[in-house]
Parts: C-alpha cells; sequence; structure tokens
C-alpha cells in the first residue's frame, strides 16, 4: 500500500486538514482523515472511480465508468447521468454531460428542499 500512495494527486483540500486523492494505480480514489485515515471512495460495481470535488461538509463528486456520483459524508452514494466536477457548501453541484451526438453539456444540479422545492 505504501508504494501506491507515491501515485496520489490532492485534487481538493477544503478548509479543514482533510485531502481528497487520486490514485494512478487503482481505479479507485481516496479520501485522507485529519487523524490520517485513508478511506477508499470506490462506487460500488463501478469499474473505475475519479473524486473531483469535496466540500467543506465532506460530501464528495466525480465520475465513475456510467455516469456521475455524489458520495453522502456517511459513505452513501447517489449516481445519476453527467459527471459533477465541483460541489458548494450548498450541495449544489456543477458539471457536465455528452448527449448522443458527442456535444458537451453543462450542468447545474441544485439540491430540493424537504418540502421538494
Amino acid at each position: 500500500m505504501v508504494a501506491r500512495l507515491c501515485f496520489l494527486d490532492a485534487v481538493a483540500v477544503p478548509n479543514d486538514p482533510q485531502v481528497l486523492a487520486n490514485n494512478y494505480v487503482t481505479d479507485f480514489d481516496f479520501l485522507r482523515a485529519r487523524d490520517g485515515t485513508l478511506t477508499t471512495i470506490d462506487v460500488p460495481g463501478a469499474a473505475g472511480t475519479q473524486a473531483l470535488a469535496i466540500n467543506p461538509a465532506g460530501a464528495i463528486v466525480g465520475g465513475y465508468s456510467d455516469g456521475g456520483f455524489l458520495r453522502a459524508p456517511d459513505g452513501t452514494f447517489t449516481t445519476f447521468e453527467g459527471t459533477p466536477t465541483s460541489i458548494n457548501p450548498a450541495g449544489t453541484m456543477t458539471g457536465f454531460y455528452t448527449d448522443a451526438s458527442s456535444t458537451v453539456h453543462g450542468v447545474l444540479r441544485i439540491p430540493c428542499k424537504p418540502n421538494g422545492r
């Protein structure tokens, strides 16, 4: 495992000392917590996962072999079409998707409030 850590790039460092890292040896990424604990970021069943951003609450977004994902701070994954590339403190995500004619479109995904609005 130590040799693999040589191939990590930090891709996001929020205000607290967590580090989100891309791993170039395996097909998944890591989150390094303040205490040094490494957590694998790996969409269940995916051929590959790339974490792209983290917000101060610890929500992580990125792409995987079949689309995009949101990993909640509790570790649960939500997957969807398109690839989010950023997430703000309110949970709003920006990113992109590619349509059937290979045209790339921007995406803004705003979380619903509890009342559905």
